[in-house]
């Protein structure tokens, strides 16, 4: 089932940074002024390949303005909707980088396998540069 833009497709947790908040579907200013958006064309946790998703880190609530105190091997949750599966996906912390926001949206491209991606703007308030977050998915 595909989501439709603006729906609440699940929720994000990251326990480190004491998140834990609905997930919309789509990167649009009016989707994240509500939240974390999923990249409408990005894949769904669970498919196989990239799973991305913007927030904000200085308006609209900020839920990704602490998102550089992660650290690799950190858990990061995403619960689907019992519509869209109900499932539970656990990815665990391998990296981070700063880009422009050219070079970020290369990264969100498929790779053959399943990841997920975070992005938020930096430095905080400004959106010269993305911090960008990379997780794999986890048994552990």
């Amino acid at each position: 089932m595909t989501p439709r833009p603006g729906e609440t497709i699940g929720t994000l947790v990251i326990p480190r940074l004491g998140l834990r908040l609905p997930l919309g579907e789509g990167v649009a200013r009016q989707h994240l002024d509500r939240g974390p958006g999923h990249y409408p064309w990005t894949w769904l946790p669970g498919q196989g390949e990239t799973v991305a998703i913007a927030g904000h880190r200085t308006t609209r609530g900020a839920p990704f303005r602490e998102l550089p105190g992660l650290e690799r091997g950190d858990a990061i949750y995403i619960v689907m909707r019992r519509r869209l599966g109900g499932r539970s996906f656990r990815y665990r912390v391998t990296g981070e980088a700063v880009l422009r926001p050219d070079e970020g949206l290369p990264l969100i491209r498929d790779r053959g396998y399943e990841r997920l991606v975070l992005t938020t703007c930096h430095p905080p308030g400004s959106a010269t540069r993305r911090y960008v977050v990379f997780a794999l998915p986890s048994q552990t």
